[in-house]
């Protein structure tokens, strides 16, 4: 073998081993959450939307952070009262109780919640 086919040999496997590196690669592990048992306590002083959020991903958490909404069932843009709250190092499968104070007025009548939740810092809020 000419040492011109060698070097052409040795670019050839490792372009074979560069191509095999960077080839396609399964997507990094990402958090989903759930809001479960949640409960409102509503008060004259303070409201409280309390339950557990649960880490239903297959990835961690460094910061999570939660936002509730209440409005009449018919008009989800008018706001009676909110609330945010957060939760820092949340693993797979990992509970944590959330406390969250709303802000706003007492419903009257028919009412329903609204909930997302974000990684990025504001994001969760309504």
């Amino acid at each position: 073998m000419s040492l011109r086919a060698g070097y052409v040999s040795l670019l050839v496997l490792l372009l074979l081993v560069l191509v095999a590196c960077g080839g396609p690669s399964s997507p990094p592990p990402k958090p989903q959450f759930e809001l479960r048992d949640l409960t409102f306590e509503w008060g004259p002083v303070a409201s409280w939307a309390r339950g557990r959020l649960v880490n239903v991903g297959t990835g961690k958490a460094q910061y999570v952070e939660v936002g509730i909404k209440v409005t009449p069932p018919d008009d989800p843009n008018y706001i009676i009262a909110k609330g945010w709250g957060n939760a820092v190092n949340v693993e797979p499968g990992m509970n944590v109780p959330m406390d969250i104070v709303l802000t706003g007025d007492i419903p009257t009548g028919e009412w329903t919640y609204h909930w997302r939740w974000s990684t990025e810092v504001g994001k969760a809020m309504y």
